[in-house]
């Protein structure tokens, strides 16, 4: 697993161990999901259409734990997991609460995309979040 940009000056300077790092990063996580009122697993829900998508995965969608701890959690393993998992969380954090990222991501979204999202939560299930979340990590 890689560790997020913000956190490689540190191991790769060695002050701190990976394992320690890796936390730090999933700490994060947490934090910005926590503030945008969403939880982990649907940041987890709405990243496995980018696996699927990516791997041409046409296949019935299955429950988040078999999908990731399919082939001895492979998914897990990605490179780009914990920081396009960051990228989502911060996104939706954005949208729902007004709070942009520490980073240098600037999300430019019009009054009336705005609206229209406001108008999506109100929709009875998130399916429409799935699209997103793959447009947003292409």
């Amino acid at each position: 697993m890689v560790v997020p940009s913000k956190y490689t000056n540190q191991l790769t300077n060695g002050f701190l161990p990976l394992r320690i790092l890796i936390l730090a990063a999933k700490k994060e996580l947490t934090q910005v999901c926590k503030q945008g009122n969403v939880t982990i697993d649907d940041v987890f829900r709405y990243y496995s259409p980018v696996f699927r998508g990516r791997n041409k995965d046409k296949s019935k969608e299955v429950g988040l734990r078999k999908f990731y701890s399919e082939n001895n959690y492979e998914k897990l393993k990605n490179e780009s997991l914990i920081t396009e998992m960051l990228q989502l969380a911060n996104f939706w954090r954005y949208l729902d609460v007004g709070v942009l990222p520490d980073n240098d991501i600037n999300y430019v979204v019009s009054e009336e995309a705005k609206k229209q999202i406001h108008c999506l939560n109100c929709y009875p299930n998130d399916f429409w979040k799935y699209a997103k979340c793959f447009l947003l990590t292409k």
